[in-house]
């Protein structure tokens, strides 16, 4: 397990937007609504915020 310095709270967000990421350079076929709805994002609005 990794030592970070932040918070969850801080953490969290930050390593959902690499994942998405990721998984958009994997299957550029994704809409961001499908990548933002896989990794709970409200929306794709919310997800852009990234």
């Amino acid at each position: 397990m990794e030592h970070t310095d932040q918070s969850l709270h801080a953490w969290q967000p930050k390593v959902k937007c690499q994942m998405a990421h990721e998984l958009m350079v994997y299957d550029p076929s994704l809409t961001l609504k499908e990548v933002a709805a896989a990794y709970g994002f409200y929306d794709e609005n919310h997800f852009s915020k990234c």
